[in-house]
């Protein structure tokens, strides 16, 4: 198992967030993909400023209806969002990543939804804590320098217990690549990330 100095507790780190409500609903499914029948899954990726604006929009993966998938962006893009806090409490660029699933059941293009996410990284260890199955996650914020490389990191919740602990171990000084933003300009970031641990063996 990698071993990496436990980053120093970064109590302000926050990633960005929907400001009081998902940046899609189902309100949202647009009226000709209903009277088409068409269904679509998206996983997508949003750039935030820190004055909370969405930079940019990036589908991840996605199945279903072309169309409808294609459509998932653009009323993203029109959205707000509570911006990122950085680990001296300031408002930073932010990435953050979610999943829509627009989905009539028995249609053509429904099968195969609902899509998921799925973990961000995933770490095996020698053994995970009693009650726990084969697998167990975490979920942690991190804060990411110009050069990619974690800078600082936070249990994503109050009462992580151990294992969000041993992920921002196992992610100390870890490159989870640059934020990009234009062809030029490269931003320091903060984003939250799932974490799964599995058992050896």
């Amino acid at each position: 198992m990698l071993a990496l100095p436990l980053l120093a507790a970064a109590a302000a780190l926050m990633p960005p967030t929907p400001a009081g409500h998902d940046l899609v609903t189902n309100d949202n499914y647009p009226k000709w993909a209903l009277d088409r029948d068409k269904s679509a899954g998206v996983i997508y990726t949003v750039f935030v400023t820190p004055d909370g604006t969405i930079a940019k929009c990036v589908v991840r993966a996605s199945r279903g209806d072309k169309d409808l998938a294609d459509s998932i962006c653009p009323m993203i893009e029109r959205q707000r969002m509570k911006p990122a806090i950085d680990a001296e409490g300031r408002t930073t660029y932010g990435v953050y990543t979610d999943v829509v699933n627009f989905v009539l059941s028995g249609t053509p293009g429904a099968a195969g939804l609902p899509i998921g996410r799925g973990p961000d990284a995933v770490f095996t260890v020698n053994a995970l804590p009693a009650g726990e199955g084969p697998t167990s996650n975490a979920r942690v914020t991190v804060e990411v320098g110009n050069d990619g490389t974690v800078s600082h990191c936070s249990p994503a919740v109050k009462d992580p217990g151990k294992l969000a602990e041993l992920a921002c171990h196992q992610l100390g000084g870890a490159k989870i690549g640059p934020m990009k933003l234009g062809e030029r300009d490269v931003v320091p970031y903060v984003q939250s990330l799932s974490v799964q641990f599995k058992a050896a063996g």
